[in-house]
């Protein structure tokens, strides 16, 4: 299967079989860093409650997915991948799910190395406020449906702009009349 036959797949919503088509690329070497990460944010939020429960995704699918993003983010350390879009993932992830750390400078040292790589600007934006231009250019994949590392990506910009613009709240910040 090719990397273009996979993103279809995921976009259309067939997890699984996009999950097929994503690991058959990183068996082949093809398309590498995008199969990766296409397939670790995949399964990142295929192990989440609200997106497995609501979506009727099958149970041994996600408790593969848990298994395999562990295994996916221990190769994401290797030199070559350490400061990719693969890398990233795999330290957003470890910040989101595990609570490890991921500094504002480490994600800014990910953009410093890979400039084509605008996708850590979600998460410096949602953080910091910085790098919005680049941030809001992720909200608009390219066209037709967005894959769920798009989508997940657009769900992170969109309420960083509601916290930023005055419309959401962060839970480190009292809101009005708060102490």
């Amino acid at each position: 299967m090719t990397l273009f036959e996979a993103i279809e797949l995921d976009r259309a919503g067939d997890l699984p079989a996009a999950a097929s088509g994503y690991e058959a690329c990183i068996i082949e070497g093809r398309d590498l860093p995008q199969a990766m990460a296409n397939l670790m944010a995949l399964y990142f939020q295929s192990t989440d409650y609200g997106v497995w429960s609501g979506s009727g995704l099958d149970l041994a699918f996600v408790r593969h997915a848990g298994e395999r993003l562990g295994q996916l983010i221990q190769d994401a350390e290797q030199d070559e991948l350490r400061w990719s879009e693969v890398g990233f993932w795999a330290r957003y992830i470890k910040w989101a799910d595990w609570g490890d750390v991921f500094s504002i400078e480490d994600c800014r040292e990910f953009m410093r190395r890979d400039p084509a790589n605008t996708e850590p600007a979600f998460h410096l934006y949602a953080l910091t406020g910085e790098r919005e231009a680049d941030a809001l250019r992720l909200l608009q994949p390219g066209g037709g449906l967005p894959t769920v590392r798009e989508s997940y990506v657009s769900a992170v910009v969109q309420s960083a702009m509601n916290v930023w613009k005055g419309r959401g709240v962060r839970p480190d910040v009292p809101m009005k009349g708060q102490k």
